[in-house]
């Protein structure tokens, strides 16, 4: 996962990630998938809702190193998206825009959907119940430009404000190499980490009386 360092509720860090998901997703399936055939479950997905950072997560799952996996998906993150960001057309960013806009326009489809929409902003101590006004606001007065400056700043691996935490889940038969170290006590792992501060919720939960 690549992090950028921004809070959930920065709206145009969560609408800029969200924009560069959807501009990546197809070309990197394609590609690590594919033509390089790195593995049997390869994609992205941009998240900005249920922690309090902006992240990029990269999923494989795969049989070759996890260093291997790991360079292959920096040259092509370096190289590959780069290259494709900077070579979008205005119409096609505009459509990109567009994309995402009409997703977030769509109406819930029943009552169910709308609730679970309602239970995820209290649920996440944000309450920002119109996040999608604002994000289809942002979205709109966003540019190519933004996208490049997100993307250097937050997901090219020569950037020195980007964080990245990478998971390896091994099967039990394999005997750990020098890959990383094998966690044994978890309690004490949990215990040892540092958790970052909560963000403040976008509008104040009040309680009116009666």
């Amino acid at each position: 996962m690549l992090y950028s360092g921004d809070g959930a509720d920065d709206v145009k860090a969560r609408t800029l990630v969200a924009l560069l998901g959807q501009i990546n997703k197809t070309p990197f399936s394609s590609t690590l998938c594919a033509e390089e055939q790195l593995g049997y479950m390869v994609k992205t997905t941009p998240d900005a809702t249920e922690d309090t950072l902006v992240r990029f997560q990269v999923f494989i799952q795969s049989t070759r190193s996890t260093d291997d996996i790991e360079a292959r998906i920096t040259k092509f993150l370096d190289e590959s998206l780069g290259k494709i960001l900077r070579d979008l057309s205005d119409d096609e960013f505009a459509q990109h825009v567009q994309r995402l806009v009409s997703d977030l326009e769509q109406e819930p489809s029943f009552l169910g959907h709308e609730a679970q929409q309602h239970w995820a902003s209290i649920l996440d101590g944000y309450y920002a119940f119109d996040g999608r006004a604002a994000d289809i606001a942002q979205l709109r007065a966003t540019t190519k430009a933004d996208l490049l400056d997100f993307y250097t700043r937050a997901i090219h691996s020569s950037s020195p404000t980007r964080r990245k935490l990478s998971v390896h889940i091994r099967p039990q038969a394999l005997e750990p190499g020098t890959e990383g170290e094998r966690v044994t006590d978890i309690v004490a792992f949990k215990d040892a980490l540092v958790a970052a501060p909560r963000a403040p919720p976008a509008r104040p939960l009040g309680v009116a009386s009666t």
